[in-house]
């Protein structure tokens, strides 16, 4: 049984597949259908599959079934995988109980249980995992994938609206909120926010083909603007203590630093190695956990690897036509994530 007026938390999209592969027409009928349709040259069954698989996101004092699903956070835990009751309520294979989602977190004795895709959940594990390995998050501490953060992040959001059936952002999910209606309203040319976010065929080679710069001269020399002048005493620290500088800094504060002045520009320029080590190590974005470190060596092409690191951190480049479907559905719903705590 599904429960179309119900949406997962972090993407937006329905609970149940069908609404979305009842949509997928053959191409040649497109015509006919359009836009109210999703053309089967893009997307198919499969890849909307995902789509059925969802989960609780709930605390330890939840009597509901848990699961080993990942070692996310000691202090937030995930139920069995669940489908649809009555009434907007969840079931477990093998249980009578049916169990309340959302509601008021404030009710007293109430369980604040958040719905969310399988792939939702892997998601943003990554991104708060990401999170608080890049940046200082004291509050973030106690908490070793960030996880509970996020879910009181998510319980406070539902205090603004404790009597809707779902949660409400202002960033509309960016996009997936104008669909919501029972059927789902997909619309020709938005296959990309129903494709599957993890399996994502060739997402390493697409990636780099795609957004990296090439003809590059990745070992050229760190200073470019006063050649012919004598070094600052900034420049003439050795690179050892440049490069631990460097570091600690995260990309925009690297930015950051280098416009202070010309012999900071200088002195804090990092090779294209450094680029690199910085993207395979994943420390650039959060949706790029799953890169093929041994595919990028194979790559014959010159990276531009600065450049690569600008592309990857364009404002909302979910919006690039040209990156498989599945990977912007992915770097969406991490950027839905990162709304939710910043």
């Amino acid at each position: 049984m599904s429960n179309g007026s119900l949406y997962c938390t972090f993407c937006g999209l329905p609970f149940d597949a069908h609404q979305i592969s009842a949509a997928i027409v053959p191409h040649d009928c497109i015509d006919s259908y359009a836009p109210w349709a999703y053309d089967d040259h893009v997307i198919n069954e499969k890849q909307v599959a995902w789509i059925d698989d969802f989960r609780l996101m709930t605390t330890k004092e939840d009597l509901i079934p848990k699961d080993n699903f990942t070692t996310l956070d000691y202090n937030v835990e995930i139920s069995v995988p669940a489908f649809w009751g009555e009434y907007e309520r969840v079931r477990i294979e093998g249980e009578i109980t049916e169990y309340a989602v959302y509601g008021s977190p404030s009710q007293p004795g109430f369980i604040f249980r958040v719905p969310a895709h399988d792939a939702c959940l892997k998601i943003a594990h990554e991104v708060m995992k990401w999170r608080l390995q890049n940046f200082e998050h004291p509050s973030d501490q106690d908490s070793p994938g960030g996880l509970l953060h996020l879910y009181n992040s998510i319980a406070e959001r539902k205090k603004d609206r404790p009597y809707e059936p779902n949660m409400w952002f202002n960033n509309g999910y960016y996009g997936a909120m104008q669909y919501w209606g029972q059927p789902w309203s997909c619309e020709l040319g938005g296959e990309w926010m129903v494709a599957d976010p993890i399996k994502i065929p060739s997402l390493t080679n697409e990636m780099i083909l795609k957004l990296g710069p090439f003809e590059y001269d990745s070992e050229q020399e760190r200073s470019v603007f006063s050649r012919n002048q004598d070094l600052s005493q900034l420049e003439k620290l050795p690179s050892p203590a440049i490069d631990k500088i460097l570091e600690n800094l995260d990309w925009t504060s690297i930015e950051s630093l280098r416009c202070c002045s010309i012999s900071a520009c200088n002195a804090f320029k990092p090779t294209g190695k450094f680029w690199k080590d910085r993207v395979l190590d994943n420390r650039v974005v959060p949706w790029l956990w799953d890169l093929d470190k041994d595919l990028v060596e194979k790559i014959e092409v010159k990276v531009n690897w600065e450049g690569l690191v600008r592309s990857l951190n364009k404002k909302h480049l979910f919006e690039n036509e040209e990156l498989p479907i599945g990977l912007r559905n992915r770097i969406r719903i991490s950027k839905v994530v990162l709304d939710i705590v910043i």
